[in-house]
């Protein structure tokens, strides 16, 4: 399955993450509006590991 070339950042919404703002942070759940669907688990862990810088200023801008 080739899903991770499909999920793009600007598709995601309602994101949630654990970890804050650290180097730890990861996503648990996110909605794609280009799959219309909540992330699967391995989705989400496909999202931390692509979005990694993404993932740390969306956090830091919700404490900021």
């Amino acid at each position: 399955m080739k899903i991770e070339n499909e999920i793009k950042w600007s598709d995601l919404v309602d994101i949630e993450v654990d970890g804050g703002t650290s180097t730890v942070a990861y996503v648990t759940s996110a909605f794609s509006k280009a799959l219309n669907r909540d992330l699967t688990e391995d989705e989400c862990d496909v999202v931390t590991a692509k979005f990694g810088t993404e993932i740390y200023e969306l956090e830091f801008n919700r404490k900021y």
